[in-house]
C-alpha cells in the first residue's frame, strides 16, 4: 500500500521539488498538497497521512504554529520540517513541538528526503512501540494496583464475613443475631443498616437497626419504634421479601424517598439521613424468607455496585443460616419439653394402672417397670426378660417360647391365659399383650402389658361351681315341682285304693264268720290284700321322702345390706363374663335385709345372664339398689329387644323357654328363691326398648315382726337369725 504523504507548502516549486524527490526516491508514495495552515489542517481531518512535509513558513503562519496544531488534534504521525530559513534555536522549538526531523530545503535532495522520510519513518515507528509499551506497562501497573486493592478489600470482606459468622453463632436467639450483625455492618458496608421481618398477621416489625453517626440516635429510635417496612412499596424491605430477589440502587433519587415514606415525618426523617445508595436483601432459609436487611450508604461514601451486593446477599446468607438454627433449636426444645411432658404422662398413665407394663429395649432388657408390674414381678429394671418370665414346666412351656417369637419378629401378640415361672420357684398365671416397638419396620424393643389372672381363674371355678350348683338346684327343683304333681296326683288313687281295699277286708271278714267254708278263701285274701296295703303304704312313703325337694328349703339366713351382696354378684358375673355387656353399677344403701347370700346372689347372676343371653352382639346391663319404704330392691334393665307380649304370661313357669337350650326353670327358680325371702319379683319391658327385672326383699324389722305374729299364732319359736358372720 502507498504512503500517504501530505506536502504543506505555499511555494509550488518547492512543493514539485518535493515530488520529484519522493518520486526519484524509488518509495512508493501517494501525496496531496495543502498551501496555507489552514488547507493542512483539513487535509489531516479528511484523512490521515504517514507523513507531513511542512513548511517553516506560510502565508497564515509558521510550521510551529502549525505543528501545534495538529499534535492538538492527536495526529501522531511523523512531521518533517522543510524551511530555507532558520537556525539551531528553531530547529529545537520545532522538536520540542513535535516534529520528527528537520530538513533545509538547500539540501534537500531525492536521496536526503527518501533517507529523512525512511529515518521519521523508523523514528515514528519505534516511537509507536514505546509509547505503545509504556501505555501496556502502565495498564498492567493499573490491573496490578487494582488486583491489590480487590485482593485487600476481599480479604477484608473475608475477614468480617468469618467476624460475622462467630458472632452470629455465638447465639441462637433471632434478634441477638440480628442486632450483632448490624453493629458489624456499621460503619464496615453501611453508615445505617436494619433489618425488618413480617409477622404472622401480616404487619412489619423492625427488629434491629444501627448507625454511623452518634447524633442521629433519636432519628434511629423513631425509624425503629414508628416506622417499619411499607407494604406493597415498589421497592425496599416488603419488596424483597416478597419477591426474594436482592435489589441495589447505585442512586437513590427523591422519588424512591417518597415511595418508601409513610408519612411527611417519615419523610422528612428519610431526607436527612441522607441517603445516596442503598441495598436491599432478603433473608431466605430452607423454611422461607425470615426477613430483609437494608444497608444505606450516605454522603462521603461510593455508591453501591455488583460487588457490594455480592457481599451483602453473602452475608444475609449467613445471618438467614444463623436465623434457620436458631428456628430449629427453639423447635428442637419445644419438641424436646413435648417429650418430656409426654413421657412424663406417659409414665403417670402407665404408673396408675392396675395392670403391670414393661417396656423392653432392643435386646430384651427391661427398661421400664411400673409399681404394678413390680409388685408382680419384683424389680425387673435392667434384668433380661428371659430372667423375670421364665419358661414354666411341661406343655406351658409353649408361652414362652411363642413370647420370644414375637419379641424377634417384632409383631402383636396377645395370651388371653399365659403360664410363666418366676425367680422364686412359683408359677405366674397371666393374660399378657405384646406391642412392638418399631424403627423403619425393624424391631428396636416392645411394650408388655399384662396381669395377673388367679383371681379370675378363682372366680371363675367358684362361679363354674355356682353354675354346678344352680343346676343341681334346677334339677331339684325340677325333680320337686314333678313329684308335688305326682304326689297330688297319686294321693286320691292311693287313698281310694287303700280305703277298697280296707272295706272288700271288712266284708270278707264278716262273710266269714257266718260261713265257716269260706275261712280257707277268707284267710288268702287277706294275706293278698295286706300285701296289697303294704305296697300302698310304701308308695306313700316315697311320695313322702321326696316332698322336701318340692318346698325350696332356704339356708341359714344372716343380716347384711343387699348393696354388699349384690356388688359381690356383679364382680363374679364381670370376672367370668369376658366383657360380653358391659354391667353399669350403682350401689346405693338399702337398709339390713334377712337373707341367704347365695341363693340372692344366684337370683343376680341369673338375671344378669338373662339380660346378657337377651344381647348376643353386646350392649349395657345396669344394675342399682336402693331403699324404698316397702323394703330393699334391686333393678337390673337391659337394652336388649326386649319380651315379646305373646309370653310375657309364662316366663316364670317351670319348663317354659323361648331358647333352643335351656330347661326353663331360671325364672321360675329365681322367683321361688325370692318368694321364698319373703319379697316379690315383676318385670317392666317393651318391644326395642329392653327388659327391667325390679327384685323387692323386706327389711329385717318386717320380717321379724310378720315372723313372730304367724310363730304366735302357730304357737312356733321365732325364727333363728344369724349373726351375718
Amino acid at each position: 500500500m502507498p504512503l500517504d504523504i501530505l506536502v504543506v507548502d505555499d511555494d509550488l516549486i518547492d512543493r514539485m521539488a518535493v515530488q520529484r524527490a519522493l518520486r526519484a526516491s524509488g518509495l512508493d508514495v501517494a501525496l496531496r498538497e495543502a498551501s496555507t495552515q489552514a488547507e493542512g489542517l483539513e487535509a489531516l481531518r479528511a484523512g490521515p497521512a504517514a507523513l507531513v512535509f511542512l513548511d517553516y513558513l506560510l502565508p497564515d503562519g509558521t510550521g510551529l504554529d502549525l505543528l501545534r496544531e495538529i499534535r492538538a488534534m492527536g495526529v501522531q504521525a511523523p512531521v518533517v520540517i522543510l524551511t530555507g530559513q532558520g537556525d539551531e534555536a528553531v530547529a529545537v522549538e520545532l522538536m520540542k513541538a513535535g516534529a520528527t526531523d528537520y530538513l533545509p530545503k538547500a539540501v534537500a535532495t531525492p536521496e536526503r528526503i527518501a533517507q529523512c522520510v525512511r529515518n521519521a519513518l523508523r523514528l515514528h515507528a519505534a516511537q509507536s512501540q514505546a509509547e505503545q509499551a509504556l501505555r501496556a506497562r502502565e495498564r498492567a501497573l493499573a490491573l496490578e494496583q487494582a488486583a491489590r486493592e480487590e485482593a485487600e478489600d476481599a480479604q477484608q470482606r473475608l475477614a468480617f464475613l468469618v467476624d460475622a459468622s462467630a458472632r452470629i453463632a455465638e447465639s441462637l436467639d433471632p434478634v441477638a443475631i440480628v442486632e450483632r450483625v448490624v453493629a458489624l455492618a456499621v460503619p464496615f458496608v453501611a453508615d445505617w443498616c436494619w433489618v425488618d421481618r413480617q409477622e404472622p398477621d401480616g404487619a412489619f416489625l423492625r427488629v434491629a437497626i444501627a448507625h454511623a453517626d452518634p447524633e442521629d440516635k433519636d432519628l434511629a429510635r423513631s425509624l425503629k419504634r414508628r416506622y417499619e417496612a411499607v407494604p406493597e412499596a415498589p421497592h425496599g424491605a416488603s419488596m424483597a421479601m416478597a419477591t426474594r430477589r436482592s435489589e441495589v440502587l447505585s442512586e437513590v433519587p427523591d422519588w424512591v424517598l417518597v415511595s418508601a415514606a409513610r408519612d411527611a415525618e417519615h419523610l422528612d426523617a428519610l431526607r436527612r439521613i441522607g441517603i445516596r445508595s442503598a441495598m436491599v436483601v432478603p433473608l431466605v432459609a430452607r423454611s422461607g424468607t425470615l426477613g430483609a436487611i437494608t444497608f444505606l450508604a450516605c454522603a462521603g461514601r461510593r455508591p453501591y455496585d455488583d460487588a457490594d451486593l455480592a457481599f451483602a446477599e453473602e452475608l444475609a446468607r449467613r445471618v438467614a443460616q444463623g436465623l434457620e438454627n436458631g428456628r430449629l433449636y427453639q423447635q428442637a426444645l419445644a419438641a424436646e419439653e413435648g417429650l418430656r411432658r409426654q413421657l412424663e404422662f406417659t409414665t403417670a398413665v402407665a404408673n396408675s394402672l392396675a395392670e403391670g407394663v414393661v417396656a423392653l429395649d432392643a435386646s430384651g432388657v427391661v427398661t421400664f417397670a411400673n409399681p404394678a408390674a413390680v409388685a408382680l414381678l419384683g424389680s425387673p429394671v435392667g434384668a433380661p426378660v428371659d430372667r423375670v418370665l421364665l419358661p414354666a414346666e411341661g406343655a406351658s412351656a409353649r408361652d414362652h417360647v411363642a413370647l420370644r417369637r414375637a419379641l424377634a419378629e417384632g409383631r402383636a401378640a396377645r395370651f388371653d391365659r399365659a403360664t410363666f415361672g418366676r425367680p422364686g420357684g412359683e408359677r405366674l398365671e397371666i393374660s399378657l399383650a405384646v406391642s412392638p416397638i418399631l424403627e423403619k419396620g425393624a424391631p428396636r424393643g416392645a411394650v408388655l402389658a399384662f396381669h395377673d389372672i388367679a383371681g379370675r381363674l378363682r372366680a371363675e371355678e367358684e362361679l363354674e361351681a355356682s353354675r354346678l350348683a344352680l343346676a343341681q338346684s334346677e334339677k331339684l327343683s325340677a325333680l320337686g315341682t314333678l313329684v308335688s304333681g305326682v304326689a297330688h296326683e297319686l294321693r286320691t288313687p292311693l287313698t281310694y285304693l287303700s280305703n277298697n281295699i280296707f272295706l272288700l277286708h271288712r266284708r270278707l271278714e264278716l262273710a266269714a264268720a257266718q260261713d265257716e267254708s269260706l275261712r280257707p278263701l277268707m284267710d288268702e285274701i287277706a294275706h293278698h290284700s295286706g300285701a296289697a296295703m303294704e305296697g300302698v303304704e310304701r308308695i306313700n312313703a316315697l311320695v313322702k321322702d321326696l316332698r322336701p325337694f318340692a318346698k325350696g328349703e332356704m339356708g341359714r339366713r344372716h343380716l347384711d345390706g343387699l348393696e354388699g351382696i349384690v356388688a359381690g354378684a356383679v364382680e363374679l358375673y364381670r370376672a367370668t363374663s369376658r366383657g360380653q355387656v358391659e354391667v353399669v353399677a350403682r350401689f346405693d344403701p338399702t337398709g339390713p335385709v334377712l337373707v341367704d347370700k347365695g341363693q340372692v346372689q344366684r337370683v343376680i347372676i341369673n338375671l344378669l345372664v338373662n339380660a346378657a343371653e337377651a344381647m348376643p352382639a353386646g350392649g349395657t346391663v345396669h344394675v342399682t339398689t336402693r331403699c324404698v319404704p316397702a323394703g330393699a330392691e334391686v333393678e337390673v334393665a337391659d337394652d336388649g329387644p326386649g319380651i315379646p307380649p305373646e309370653v310375657q304370661g309364662r316366663i316364670f313357669d317351670p319348663f317354659f323357654t323361648t331358647k333352643a337350650e335351656g330347661t326353663g326353670l331360671g325364672l321360675a327358680i329365681t322367683r321361688r328363691i325370692v318368694e321364698a325371702h319373703g319379697g316379690s319379683i315383676r318385670f317392666e319391658t317393651a318391644p326395642g326398648k329392653g327388659t327391667t327385672f325390679v327384685v323387692r326383699l323386706p327389711h329385717a324389722r318386717q320380717i321379724a315382726v310378720q315372723a313372730d305374729e304367724t310363730g304366735a299364732a302357730l304357737g312356733l319359736p321365732p325364727p333363728a337369725v344369724g349373726d351375718g358372720s
